[in-house]
Parts: C-alpha cells; sequence; structure tokens
C-alpha cells in the first residue's frame, strides 16, 4: 500500500533545510501570537480530539505535541545507536 511518508522520501531530505524551515515557523509564529490582542487567547473553538478549549489552552496543546516528537525522535535515534538530542 501506499504510505506517505515513504512517499515523501523523509530519509533522503536535507536536514539541515528542514531545521532552517523549523527555526523560521517558530520565529514567525512566535512573532504573530506576541500581536494577538488579550481578549484573542480566549476565544474559544472545537478541538476533534480535547473537544472545546480557547486559543491559549490550543497553543499548550501543540507545545506538548511537538515536545512529544521530540522524544520519538529520540527514542528512534537511540534504537539507531545514534546520540540523543534532547539532553
Amino acid at each position: 500500500g501506499w504510505y506517505y511518508p515513504d512517499a515523501l522520501g523523509y530519509a533522503e531530505r536535507d536536514l539541515e533545510l528542514d531545521l532552517g524551515l523549523v527555526d523560521a515557523t517558530r520565529a514567525q509564529m512566535a512573532a504573530d501570537l506576541e500581536r494577538l490582542a488579550e481578549e484573542t487567547w480566549e476565544r474559544v473553538a472545537i478541538h476533534t480530539e480535547t473537544g472545546l478549549v480557547n486559543v491559549r489552552q490550543l497553543l499548550l496543546h501543540t507545545i506538548r505535541h511537538l515536545e512529544w516528537h521530540v522524544v520519538t525522535i529520540d527514542d528512534k535515534r537511540e534504537a539507531m545507536g545514534l546520540e540523543r538530542t534532547a539532553g
């Protein structure tokens, strides 16, 4: 069957280019979030997994999800005999 990570060829991607993209995306998102009005942080939406959340909660959920990815990457690196990245 078709498996999208295989089709995207992640193993052949340029690591430095990907890391630069992550850095640029984080910097832009931080600048965008800093410009939000205080009342915007209390706006609510329905998240498909956690239900009713405000913008602040959604951001925290996203941060935790990204932290989970770092742990997963480290676990895979360790399984491959490589040095862990996150301490």
